[in-house]
């Protein structure tokens, strides 16, 4: 493609220069206008969205992170199975109860 400035004016290449700058114009002013087309017609649509939208409910909060809440008769079950299991752990160890 020929350099704008180093073309002079009156030429046969000055004169493709323009029309090759005038089709890129018109093609660019083409895409844009389909852009716009698209645009609006997203516009629409959401619009559209907006005035059918239905309200939607709050979530529940989520529940909290940790450790479970336990009922008393599970406690007294993890309480006895973990003696269990220490007595068994210094028994093998051959550590005396602390009493």
């Amino acid at each position: 493609m020929l350099d704008f400035c180093s073309v002079t004016y009156g030429t046969e290449a000055y004169a493709e220069t323009r029309r090759r700058r005038k089709m890129d114009l018109l093609r660019i002013i083409k895409d844009l206008v389909e852009d716009k087309v698209k645009i609006e017609n997203a516009i629409a649509m959401l619009e559209d969205l907006q005035q059918h939208a239905v309200e939607i409910p709050d979530l529940p909060k989520p529940k909290r992170k940790g450790r479970k809440a336990m009922p008393p008769e599970e406690r007294r079950e993890v309480s006895d199975r973990m003696k269990r299991y220490w007595a068994n752990y210094r028994e093998r160890r051959g550590v005396l109860p602390s009493v």
